[in-house]
């Protein structure tokens, strides 16, 4: 029984040391912050550098791995709403056109972040090009048409989508009239040479 449970220790760092092998031999730097492991590998929580700092006790993301433990076949990501504020947490924007392109930029930073994680070294558009769903909370409906634009501008509209409105938002009273959850899958990780 205890060479089964050391086998495994084995393949776990294995595994941990291939993606750190990945990033090296591609030169790819881990964007991850505060990262947290559960279920033997299965689950992985973490903040990524480039956003404000969650408004509560959460992580931006909740990465469940797709497949089995020796046969990944990738990630979904599951991402806490995300708010239009920049990396120092202020407000961006007034009108729902403004704050939705900061939200759009907060996504692809989180996913692009977490992709790094992984091995992967993505731009805005491939990040954005993973994005599965989202769920758009609006103080009011009458933003709808601003956001469907700045979705189309950047391809968000491959994803599906759910809005509604929302009587409260958080930071609500510091303006902001938008808040998007999100859903991104990745593939498995590049086979090392």
């Amino acid at each position: 029984m205890f060479s089964i449970y050391l086998f495994e220790y084995i393949l776990d760092h294995i595994k941990i040391y291939k993606i750190s092998l990945i990033q090296v031999k591609m030169g790819i730097e881990d964007l991850t912050t505060d990262v947290e492991t559960e279920d033997d590998g299965l689950i992985e929580r973490f903040n990524v550098k480039g956003l404000a700092k969650p408004l509560g006790h959460y992580k931006y993301v909740c990465a469940v791995r797709k497949g089995t433990k020796d046969t990944p076949i990738g990630w979904d990501f599951k991402i806490a709403g995300i708010v239009p504020l920049d990396e120092a947490g202020n407000l961006v924007g007034n009108t729902y056109s403004e704050q939705t392109e900061q939200v759009v930029r907060n996504i692809a930073t989180v996913i692009m972040g977490a992709a790094t994680h992984y091995g992967l070294n993505w731009g805005w558009e491939e990040a954005l090009r993973h994005v599965t769903e989202t769920m758009v909370r609006l103080d009011s409906m009458t933003g709808f048409e601003d956001v469907d634009e700045v979705y189309a501008k950047y391809g968000m509209p491959r994803a599906s989508r759910e809005a509604e409105g929302a009587f409260e938002l958080p930071l609500k009273k510091k303006g902001v009239r938008i808040e998007v959850k999100s859903y991104a899958t990745i593939p498995a990780l590049p086979k090392i040479e």
